[in-house]
């Protein structure tokens, strides 16, 4: 700051010897770095009035070093690995997913054909299916989160996230009941139509999403998305009118009976 009170005070006369400074201030250089020289020219340009030139040079940024530039290069490469490492997780992730529905739904239409029952011709409970798989998925969630924070994590997510929130608890239990009647009535579907239309209908709740987040969460969807939607709909329709205008039913309701 005191150098640059000694360089530009004089141009700008202040001091009490503004006027012999000035005169040793005319025609010489003022060197400045890439930082300064927007600021010493607006020096100069004040001095400019005054009847006194000043000359700008801009000195020139240090160049990097090479271990710099090595450091820069290996950083731009380590995120843009990470970037393809990303773009691979979420197809891969997409894969997995289809695959899994699918095998899913297969398997569900099987464990529900009159081939399964056992030698008392009965199938297995449905609700009991449901208890199970909530029970499977809950032993998983608490093994995930004892491996990534231990016991301790355990207990701490559940005073933070289920004790000291109690109103937040009690308003998931409204989803709770109807995810259970939908994993029902998922069962009961699968013994009467086919597995090709039960897919299809299924992904009908990603419309019934959308119309809704827009109707009560006031999101807005782009013209693509709503195009996408109508494309799955359409779908739909087609799917569900080829299996009423003359597709063979299902082995388990052509047989009779019931889940």
């Amino acid at each position: 700051m005191q150098k640059l009170r000694a360089v530009v005070g004089p141009i700008l006369g202040e001091g009490d010897d503004s006027g012999g400074r000035m005169d040793s201030m005319i025609g010489s250089p003022v060197i400045v770095s890439d930082g300064e020289a927007e600021m010493k020219e607006k020096a100069a340009n004040s001095a400019s009035h005054k009847g006194a030139g000043v000359d700008v040079i801009v000195e020139p940024s240090k160049p990097k070093t090479h271990k710099e530039l090595i450091e820069e290069e290996l950083k731009l490469a380590s995120e843009f690995e990470d970037q393809r490492m990303k773009s691979r997780m979420k197809k891969l992730s997409l894969v997995l997913l289809t695959l899994q529905n699918c095998v899913v739904i297969v398997a569900l239409k099987y464990s529900r054909t009159p081939a399964a029952r056992d030698s008392q011709g009965r199938l297995y409970i449905t609700t009991t299916a449901v208890a199970l798989g909530e029970v499977v998925k809950f032993a998983i969630s608490v093994l995930i989160i004892l491996w990534g924070g231990g016991l301790k994590g355990l207990v701490h997510d559940v005073k933070v996230e289920m004790v000291a929130k109690p109103v937040e608890c009690a308003k998931m239990f409204v989803p709770s009941v109807l995810y259970t009647w939908q994993n029902n009535l998922m069962y009961s579907a699968m013994y009467h139509i086919s597995a090709a239309a039960f897919q299809c209908t299924m992904q009908l709740k990603i419309l019934t999403t959308a119309v809704f987040s827009v109707i009560l969460l006031g999101k807005t969807l782009e013209l693509h998305r709503w195009g996408g939607l109508s494309v799955l709909m359409l779908g739909c329709i087609f799917v569900n009118l080829d299996q009423s205008a003359g597709a063979p039913p299902p082995s388990g309701a052509a047989r009779g009976g019931g889940p």
